[in-house]
C-alpha cells in the first residue's frame, strides 16, 4: 500500500468545487427545461395572460417571467438556483397561494431533483475530474 507524504487540500476543495458547480449548471439547465414540459395536470382550461388558452396537460410557461427569473449565485462551496420575480410571485406559485381549493399546480424543482441525485452524481464526476491529475494526496 502506498504511503502518504503530503496532503493537498486545495486540490481537493478545487475537484470538489468543480463537482458541485457542474452539478448547478446541470440542474439550473434541466429547471429551464422543466417549465416547457407539457407534463402538469391541472382540471379545466384556463386562459394565460399571454393569451394562450391551456387544458391538461399542459406546461408551466405563461409569459416566461417566472422561468426567466431563474438566477445562479456563487456561494461557498458552491451556488444557488433560485427564481425572484416582481412580486415574490414564484414563491407564492410555488406555495399554491391563489390557486383556491385546486392547491398547487405544480412542483417543477422535486422532479429534476429527483432525476439527478446528487450523491450518485458526485462520484461519477469525482471520478471523470480526477482522471488523469494529480490526486489530493502524494505518495
Amino acid at each position: 500500500m502506498p504511503k502518504i507524504v503530503r496532503w493537498n487540500d486545495d486540490l481537493l476543495l478545487e475537484k470538489a468545487r468543480g463537482v458541485s458547480l457542474a452539478y448547478v449548471d446541470k440542474l439550473s439547465d434541466e429547471f429551464r427545461s422543466q417549465f416547457s414540459q407539457k407534463n402538469y395536470q391541472w382540471g379545466g382550461v384556463t386562459r394565460r395572460r399571454n393569451g394562450e388558452v391551456v387544458g391538461t396537460s399542459r406546461d408551466l410557461v405563461d409569459t416566461g417571467v417566472l422561468r426567466e427569473s431563474q438566477r445562479v449565485s456563487p456561494e461557498a462551496g458552491g451556488a444557488r438556483i433560485s427564481w425572484n420575480p416582481p412580486g415574490g410571485y414564484a414563491a407564492r406559485r410555488f406555495r399554491g397561494e391563489g390557486y383556491g381549493e385546486r392547491g398547487r399546480p405544480a412542483d417543477w424543482v422535486s422532479p429534476v431533483i429527483d432525476r439527478n441525485p446528487f450523491a450518485p452524481y458526485f462520484l461519477r464526476e469525482w471520478s471523470r475530474f480526477s482522471v488523469g491529475t494529480s490526486g489530493p494526496a502524494t505518495y
